[in-house]
This record gives structure tokens, C-alpha cells and sequence, in this order.
């Protein structure tokens, strides 16, 4: 506007955001006298002020424009109390290229998007470029890319060859209503060989404005003699050379021809030459260099195999249509190898890509982890981008495991780096690192993997390329969302399980509460009764019949004691982070405190007890296999007959003590087998006389058995009855020490 270029820069949504404005607003000519007499500027600086920037014309403009912003931004405000809409919805496209100008262009179409409340889209095309050409741009590429999306702009990347017509058919389909677009000044003689895409866009048939953004070229003192420019000059010399060959080795054959058979040699020989236009297509990159092999081919022919020889000169009338011909054939058939050639390399490139993104897809589906998700997704883009990748389990806010991809060392000053940027995006759950604005000097890129919180932290080190490629950046865009969507999804079903996981435990607590309040209160009422008896009532009672009420209060009380025991125990044992205390303990000791026990609790006529064993030490938590034997024996007892024995059987089998206990009652039924141990199943098969079960024991004793590595089993007894058993591994130290001595007496 006013031709001086300002470095200061305020960014458009620092004055957007603001709530209200005041315009402070003065003219010119006062602004001038103002400065005049010294109060915006010092007195030694008003020459130059007046000189560059601060003249009438500069300030008239500018007071233009702040009115007409501040006004716009009003009447946008305004636009969210408005309840009517018209059909058409402004949308304003702007095309990406890799031009260094390219930044102004964006900045322009973001105003125009603003001003005319509009959609906004960046829209790129991808030619295909060969890698040597593509490398030149993608930096710039990608850096446009994220200026447009930093502005606020959705991100479309389209592949075509005929960017006129991609761009054109795309916008139409999107009802873009204004296309975006950078002139730059160019030479006239290179409107005669490719017309502008503003001129190709012209020609084709279109339902959008374009608006042109002008581009000044800025002079810069940059040396010619760069490294790209002698890396390039290097391979152009390489070429020229691999044409030199082919040419030297087709004019040695031409001339072995030409000696067998002058006068038919002139066809095979051309055919010679064409066939080392092929090879020169096949082993070069430039098209120059076939174009110019072609010409070249003609001049050597010439030369060589058309009479007169060794001159340029033709006497025959077919010799120039000849070649001709053979020159037109030539630079045709060599672009076409070229061009299939490098069709080919896009093609087995995508082919990896998609193959890639293939296997991504197929692995997720069949994981259910996020730390598996989260490794499948560091592999693929390990592979993906050829770059080191490592990725990190976040929980609560903090890395809870990490794994790595490559094989490339870091230094100690880029992991205070990394760990640096990968605190900010935990915290922040946005990227940051290379290529952002955040942290941009570090080597790695961090990328957030889901929100609210953090579920994972993919970390990418960046080493020779500073840039991703538009097609690895969308393949890399669809992993991340796969990714995302796949770890969400596991979050989902994770809380939903424990959603029924809690409504089931709400509902087994409910019944649990409501059974055992009947079961504590029977006992205690019957307690309660016979106490009461025994108390006010002692004198109507003889010696028997006291001693019946004793009895019956004493194996009520053990009911109740054994009913609370088992609820203890599983409170304790279902908690997540219970450790049981496990101690070596002799087998014939625990039998012994097992037995002493059966006779407390006026049990032991009931039960026989075979120890097989020869003092074997077990690590366990002896009270919790004491209570696992006694449930066992509680259980047997309500389903054995009466005045049946119950045997608990113990042997050593391979490093492993076995108990068994034997029961001769009814037995399990087959279809009740499975649901035994679960937890409150108690099943039907009880006695009259015997009070209902709530269906903890043996719960309680899988509980039990697992804290120690085991497990307890069903076999039916025969010819009735059943038997429970389960394995505890003998201790290591008392293995070593059998062995040691067994070694002593077999010297």
C-alpha cells in the first residue's frame, strides 16, 4: 500500500479477538504537526520519518484503512446476532506452491476470507515431480502448508499432472467462490513455450471468481555457486558422459556393420542408434540429454555412414526427411521412456506407501492395547519416513514406558531437547518441535496422540531432510487419525467395561447385603435366645440340656466366625494392590495347625488326614491356606452324607505338593461345574438341615490360591462324591538343598 516493507508484524487475530475497539482518530496534517513539533519522534529522526514513511499521502491511506478494518470486524461481530442465511455460503480457496512468495498470496487470501466471512481452504497440487525436483520445493511446500493452516485454512492435497484442471474441477465440486492465486513477473519468450496457470485456468470452463495477487521478486546477495547448483552441474556432467559412451559405442558398431555390408547397412544402423536412444532414456534422469542424443544421433550418422563420409554434407533428396524423421522419432520415444520411467518410480513408490498404510490398518484392528497401538504406529512411520521413531505410554500426565525405532545414537543435549518438548506436549496436548513454532530448533517432533488426557506421544528426530514430503505428510496425517481414533475407541471400550464391571459389582453388593443381613441375624437371634435361656431360665434347665444350648450357641458362633473370616479375606484379596506375605513353611507343620484346628472347631472325627509327604518346605501365607483347607472342609461337609469321613490326601509330585479333599457325597453335577467357583453361586444341592450357603468359599479359595500361583480344581470322586485339589511348588531352597544332597551320597 504504501511501498515500504514493515518487518513488524501484528497478527490478525490479536486485533479480532479483542472485545471492543476505540478508534483514536486524527488527521493527517495534525498528525504531521505533531510530529513536527517533537512529540511522536525525536527532532534528529524527523528528517528521515518525513522522508520515507510519514508523509500525507502514507497517512491518508492508512487512516483508510484502520476505519475500514475496525468497520468490517463490527459487521462480523454483528453477523452471530443475525438469524437469516442466504443459500450460497462464501468459500475462498488459495493454491499452495513451493515459491518462497508464496507467503504473501496466503496472507491475502486469509484478509479476503475475513472480510467476506468465508470459508477458508489451501489447496495443493502434487505432480509427481522427480525427487531431485521435488526435494528443491517441499520445504517450502510444507512450510506454506503450515501457514495456512496456522491462519486457520483447511488443508487439501490433490494429485494430478494437469494442475489447470485439477485445481478447476476441484474447486467447482467444492463451490469455491473465489480462487486465490500469485502472478509472478516472467520473461515474454516463455509465454510462447507454456502458458501461465492463470491463462491455462481461463481457458477451461469455471463458476469461480480468481483474484490475482501480484509478486515482486526481492533481490537477494546469495552466491551463485551453491551447493544444489554444483550437485546439480556434477550429474549433468555424469549424463553427458553416459551419453558420450553411448554414442561412442553405437558409432563403433555402426562401423562394424557398415564393413560387413555397405550397401544394406544404413537401416540397421539407424535402428542401432535408436535403440541406444532407448538405453540412454532408461540410464539417464534429463530430458535434455535424450533430446539432445537425438539431435546428436542424426549429426553422427551424417557424419559417419552417408556419402560423402566424414563430412555434414547430404546429396540425396530422402536424407533430410530421413532425419528428420529419425530425430522427431527419437525425442518422442525418449520422452516416452522417460515418462514411463518415472511413472513407474511413482508408482512402486505409492505401492510401498499404500502397502504400508495397508498393514497399519490390518495390525490396529487386531489390537486392543494402547501401548500395542501405540508401537504399531511408531513402526509404520519408522518406515514410512526412513526417520527415527520413538513413542511413549503417557499416564496421569506422565511417561509411564517408552520404545524406540532406529538405530541412529542421541546426544545427551537432544534428549534435554526432546524431554523438554515432550513436557510442553503433555501438558499443552498439541504438537510441537521441528517444523512448528514451538521449540522449532529442536530435532524432533512431537506429536500428541489423543486428548483429555494425553494418551501417547509419538517423537519423531529429524536428521537430513527438515521437511515431509505432501504425500508422506497425508499418508502420515491418516496414520495419526487412525491412530487416534483406534486409541479413543480402546479408551472407550476399556471405560465402558468397567461401567458394567461397576454395575454388576452395585448389583452383587445389593444381593450380597441382602443375604448376609438374614444370615448374620439368624445365628445371632438363635445365640441371643439361648444365652437368654441359660441366663433367666437356669434353674428350669438340667445339665443336658444346658450343655444342647452351649452347643448350639458354640457352632452358631463358629458359623458367624467362619461367615465374617471369608468376607475379610475377600475384601482384602480383591483389593488391586493387596501383596500376601509369603514365608517357607513346613508341610507336616501346617497339617499339624490344620488338625489342631478340626478339633476346635469339633470337626476332626469327620475328617481323615494322609501326609504322604516328607517334610517339604512350601512358601505361603499359612493363615490363608489354613483358611483354604478349612472352607474346603466347610464345603465337603454341607454336601457329604452324615457320619461319612472326608480325607484330605497330600502328596509330593515333581516338585510339587499336592492336596487333595475327598468327599462321598452327591457330587457336582456336570452343567454346575463351571459355576462353582464364581462368586455367590451356591447351586441346589444342599441338605435340609444344613443352613444355605452364600456361595464364597470356594471363590474365596481361587482367590486365595491365585496370590500363590496355583489354582484349585474339580475331578468327580468314584464311585460318588468329589474331589478338590491343588498344587503349591515346593520351596527353591529346599530343591537345592535335596539336591546337594543327593550329590554327597551318590560319591
Amino acid at each position: 500500500m504504501t511501498g515500504i516493507q514493515v518487518t513488524e508484524r501484528v497478527p490478525d487475530q490479536f486485533i479480532t479477538s479483542a472485545d471492543a475497539f476505540e478508534v483514536v482518530d486524527i488527521s493527517p496534517n495534525m498528525l504531521i504537526q505533531r510530529l513536527k513539533a517533537g512529540k511522536v519522534y525525536k527532532k534528529e529522526r524527523l528528517e528521515t520519518a518525513f522522508s520515507n514513511f510519514f508523509t500525507y499521502e502514507n497517512l491518508t491511506e492508512l487512516r483508510e484503512l484502520t476505519l475500514r478494518t475496525v468497520a468490517d470486524i463490527m459487521s462480523q461481530k454483528g453477523q452471530q446476532y443475525k438469524t437469516k442465511h442466504t443459500d450460497i455460503t462464501p468459500h475462498i480457496a488459495v493454491a499452495i506452491s513451493g515459491s518462497i512468495y508464496n507467503e504473501r498470496v496466503i496472507r491475502e487470501a486469509r484478509r479476503a476470507a475475513y472480510k467476506e466471512h468465508a470459508k477458508f481452504t489451501a489447496v495443493y497440487i502434487d505432480v509427481f515431480e522427480t525427487p531431485s525436483e521435488s526435494r528443491k520445493q517441499d520445504h517450502y511446500v510444507h512450510k506454506n502448508l503450515m501457514l495456512a493452516k496456522a491462519l486457520g485454512a483447511e488443508i487439501k492435497v490433490l494429485y494430478a499432472q494437469d494442475i489447470a484442471k485439477a485445481l478447476t474441477d476441484w474447486c467447482d465440486l467444492a463451490f469455491v467462490t473465489k480462487l486465490v492465486l500469485g502472478q509472478s513477473e516472467q520473461p515474454r519468450w516463455k509465454d510462447y513455450f507454456k502458458q501461465s496457470l492463470i491463462e491455462q485456468i481461463n481457458h477451461v470452463p469455471h463458476h469461480f471468481k480468481l483474484e490475482i495477487v501480484p509478486i515482486h521478486y526481492i533481490h537477494s546477495d546469495k552466491p551463485t555457486n551453491t551447493p544444489k547448483q554444483a550437485q546439480k552441474s556434477s550429474r549433468l556432467t555424469v549424463e553427458i558422459m553416459k551419453m558420450l559412451v553411448i554414442q561412442t559405442i553405437c558409432v563403433l558398431l555402426g562401423i562394424w556393420v557398415y564393413n560387413l555390408d555397405k550397401s544394406e547397412s544404413s537401416a540397421i544402423i539407424l535402428l542401432m542408434f535408436f535403440i541406444g536412444i532407448i538405453v540412454l532414456s532408461i540410464w539417464t534422469q534429463s530430458y535434455l540429454i535424450g533430446f539432445f542424443a537425438s539431435i546428436l544421433n542424426v549429426f553422427v550418422f551424417n557424419y559417419f555412414f552417408t556419402v560423402p563420409r566424414f563430412t555434414l554434407e547430404m546429396y540425396r533428396f530422402e536424407y533430410p526427411i530421413t532425419f528428420a524423421t529419425s530425430i522427431f522419432a527419437s525425442i518422442f520415444t525418449s520422452a516416452i521412456l522417460k515418462n514411463l520411467k518415472h511413472q513407474h518410480s511413482l508408482t512402486e513408490r505409492q505401492l510401498y506407501r499404500t502397502n504400508i498404510m495397508l498393514q497399519f490398518n490390518q495390525s490396529i484392528k487386531e489390537s486392543y492395547s494402547i501401548e500395542r497401538l501405540l508401537n504399531i504406529a511408531g513402526d509404520q512411520i519408522h518406515q514410512l519416513l526412513n526417520q527415527d521413531v520413538t513413542v511413549f505410554l503417557i499416564q496421569s500426565k506422565k511417561v509411564a514406558a517408552s520404545n524406540s525405532f532406529g538405530n541412529r545414537s542421541i546426544s545427551s543435549s537432544d534428549k534435554t531437547h526432546d524431554a523438554e518438548t515432550l513436557s510442553w506436549v503433555i501438558e499443552n496436548e498439541s504438537r510441537a518441535g521441528k517444523l512448528t513454532d514451538t521449540f522449532p530448533g529442536s530435532k524432533f517432533l512431537c506429536i500428541p496422540i489423543g486428548t483429555n488426557p494425553v494418551k501417547g506421544v509419538i517423537s519423531i528426530r529429524f536428521t537430513d531432510e527438515t521437511y515431509i514430503d505432501t504425500y508422506d505428510n497425508s499418508i502420515l496425517d491418516s496414520m495419526l487419525n487412525d491412530i487416534t481414533l483406534a486409541i479413543e475407541n480402546v479408551d472407550l471400550l476399556k471405560q465402558t467395561r468397567q461401567s458394567i464391571l461397576k454395575a454388576e459389582r452395585e448389583a452383587t453388593r445389593s444381593n450380597f447385603l441382602h443375604s448376609i443381613s438374614h444370615d448374620i441375624r439368624t445365628p445371632l437371634t438363635s445365640i441371643m435366645g439361648n444365652l437368654d435361656m441359660l441366663k433367666y431360665h437356669n434353674e428350669h434347665l438340667n445339665d443336658q440340656q444346658q450343655a444342647e444350648l452351649l452347643t448350639a450357641s458354640y457352632g452358631e458362633a463358629q458359623y458367624l466366625h467362619t461367615l465374617v473370616t471369608n468376607i475379610l479375606s475377600l475384601t482384602k484379596l480383591e483389593s488391586s494392590d493387596i501383596q500376601i506375605q509369603r514365608t517357607p513353611y513346613l508341610v507336616e507343620e501346617l497339617l499339624e495347625e490344620f488338625e489342631e484346628g478340626l478339633i476346635r472347631r469339633h470337626q476332626a472325627n469327620h475328617v481323615i488326614i494322609e501326609n504322604e509327604d516328607d517334610a517339604s518346605l512350601i512358601n505361603i501365607d499359612s493363615k490363608l491356606i489354613l483358611q483354604v483347607l478349612f472352607n474346603l472342609i466347610d464345603n465337603a461337609l454341607k454336601h457329604a452324607e452324615s457320619h461319612s469321613e472326608i480325607k484330605l490326601h497330600v502328596q509330593h509330585e515333581t516338585n510339587k505338593i499336592k492336596f487333595e479333599m475327598i468327599d462321598c457325597g452327591k457330587g457336582i453335577p456336570e452343567e454346575e461345574r463351571q459355576l462353582i467357583f464364581n462368586p455367590y453361586y451356591s447351586g441346589d444341592n444342599f441338605k435340609d438341615n444344613k443352613k444355605d450357603s452364600l456361595g464364597l468359599g470356594l471363590y474365596l479359595v481361587q482367590l486365595i490360591l491365585k496370590q500363590h500361583n496355583s489354582e484349585l480344581e474339580y475331578q468327580p470322586n468314584t464311585p460318588q462324591g468329589s474331589i478338590f485339589y491343588f498344587y503349591l511348588t515346593v520351596n527353591p531352597i529346599e530343591m537345592e538343598g535335596a539336591m546337594d544332597e543327593n550329590n554327597i551320597i551318590g560319591r
